[in-house]
């Protein structure tokens, strides 16, 4: 009688849908780094993408990844400081509307399909510190979205909020 264990063995070794360690199908179709850290990725068809990182890094493609074009976005913190955040998040929605969040209550849109961002008041910048973090956006249409994050409270913990708007990010 075969026990458990000998029929766990056969499983994992004998299975072949299992992929070898280091085998992959992904391919990296772009030889050329990106020149940051990239922390999020969104594509609004097969061909139109936008990712974004570290050091107000924002690249574009139009060709499904085969090649990018590279800015770094700065603004003006509450502070009246100039910043090159880290962005966390990024939600393309239609062809020419993407919104994106970030480090220093950053939450930035772009009206022509990412060549130009701007960064747009929010309750994190209201709040005017960096002890605050929006780490995630979603829009569920050009003027229906979400923005979710942290801030740190009195007591001296970190709170979670969500904010909703429905006019693509003037007020929440």
């Amino acid at each position: 009688m075969i026990n458990l264990f000998t029929i766990a063995i056969l499983l994992v070794f004998v299975n072949p849908a299992q992929g070898q360690v280091g085998q992959s199908y992904w391919k990296y179709l772009n030889p050329k780094t990106f020149g940051f850290n990239v922390n999020d990725v969104s594509f609004v068809d097969n061909n139109n993408g936008i990712a974004v990182g570290d050091g107000g890094g924002i690249a574009k493609t139009t060709d499904g990844g085969l090649t990018w074009t590279y800015g770094a976005f700065t603004f003006i913190d509450a502070n009246n400081s100039v910043q090159k955040p880290t962005f966390n998040d990024v939600h393309y929605v239609t062809p020419t509307i993407a919104y994106a969040v970030g480090s220093y209550g950053l939450f930035a849109k772009t009206t022509d399909g990412g060549l130009n961002w701007t960064a747009m008041d929010n309750p994190y910048t209201a709040l005017g510190s960096n002890s605050i973090q929006p780490y995630a956006v979603w829009f569920t249409s050009a003027m229906t979205g979400y923005m979710g994050g942290t801030k740190n409270v009195p007591t001296g913990n970190v709170a979670p909020y969500l904010y909703t708007t429905t006019n693509g990010g003037i007020t929440w």
